[in-house]
């Protein structure tokens, strides 16, 4: 049907240039033509009648055929909207691919990515000499922890036991954060019984934001690596207690870490990242590395010559 629609369109416009540019004699010859009793009258040149001749070399067609080509010739419908309009409605982009290119970025196509809700927040690891560095050796560094609690101080020395227990929150882009943006809201870790003893113990409690419930709000470099430094990239990045003076052979146990508070909901529990009986170690990535409660043990026993050991529970934004 299209198809007849351009072929007819395009004899109509030749015969009207033709006519317009012709000379006295081809219009008097052309006036004559369309003025003689054998040829068609102007006014049926458009009539259905002349179109659809072919109406009667097709008597079998159906009768749906003959309405289309009845209202295909219909000059009351030759320039309306619809005839003119009809490709570029079919060259129209939906609306769901509009709202999905509207997802991309620039020429490169890929998805944009939302602003973290809350700012890194960025703390250097102490040096040798500083207030709050305590020692390191060939393999570990030490840093002063408020919360660091040594058993001889409420009970009898039991052997060379320590471990930490810490907790390391992330923003929407993976970097370190305080939770600034999560007043009133905290994580709480049960403890097992040979903490009972340690007075930020039994449970193992952080409260947010940490820069105003904490002395330290950051003591450890559990995360990232610097060729100039033994352990740890430089920067803090966890809360942790710690404990020294335990027996060797000690359980630690701890269970799942739970958010509770006005912000809970923003707040994911990414996984744990325990490593035991060794110095740890800081080549880890605290998202990708993180394992569910199951995976990780939820604890561990120490021995002779492996008497320390430590966790850390990721949590990350999510809004």
């Amino acid at each position: 049907m299209t198809n007849k629609k351009v072929v007819i369109t395009a004899l109509m416009l030749i015969a009207a240039s033709t006519i317009a540019a012709a000379s006295p004699f081809e219009s008097s010859f052309e006036n004559d033509f369309f003025n003689t009793g054998d040829s068609l009258d102007a006014n049926e040149w458009f009539n259905n009648g002349f179109f659809n001749e072919r109406e009667s070399e097709n008597e079998d067609s159906s009768q749906e055929d003959q309405s289309s080509n009845d209202d295909f010739i219909n000059s009351d419908n030759w320039f309306d909207d619809d005839f003119f309009n009809e490709r570029e409605s079919e060259q129209e982009p939906s609306e769901e691919a509009n709202s999905e290119s509207e997802d991309y970025s620039g020429e490169t196509g890929d998805i944009e990515q939302s602003e973290a809700t809350e700012e890194e927040f960025v703390l250097e690891a102490p040096s040798s000499g500083d207030d709050w560095f305590e020692a390191e050796s060939d393999s570990w560094v030490s840093y002063i922890n408020p919360r660091d609690e040594y058993k001889r101080d409420f009970a009898s020395y039991q052997g060379e036991g320590s471990g930490k227990l810490c907790v390391t929150l992330l923003n929407e882009d993976g970097e370190v954060i305080v939770g600034e943006t999560l007043p009133d809201t905290q994580i709480t870790i049960p403890t097992g019984d040979s903490l009972e003893w340690h007075p930020h113990a039994g449970p193992f409690t952080v409260d947010l934001p940490l820069t105003d419930n904490y002395e330290r709000p950051l003591d450890a470099d559990q995360f990232g690596t610097s060729p100039e430094l033994v352990q740890g990239d430089g920067y803090m990045d966890s809360h942790c207690i710690e404990w020294h003076d335990l027996a060797d052979d000690a359980a630690i146990e701890y269970g799942e870490a739970e958010v509770t508070g006005e912000y809970a909901d923003d707040v994911e529990v990414v996984g744990y990242i325990q490593q035991s009986h060794d110095s740890w170690d800081t080549d880890v990535d605290p998202i990708q590395d993180a394992q569910s409660y199951d995976e990780s043990g939820g604890g561990w026993t120490m021995y002779e010559n492996g008497s320390h050991g430590q966790a850390v529970i990721v949590l990350q934004l999510d809004r």
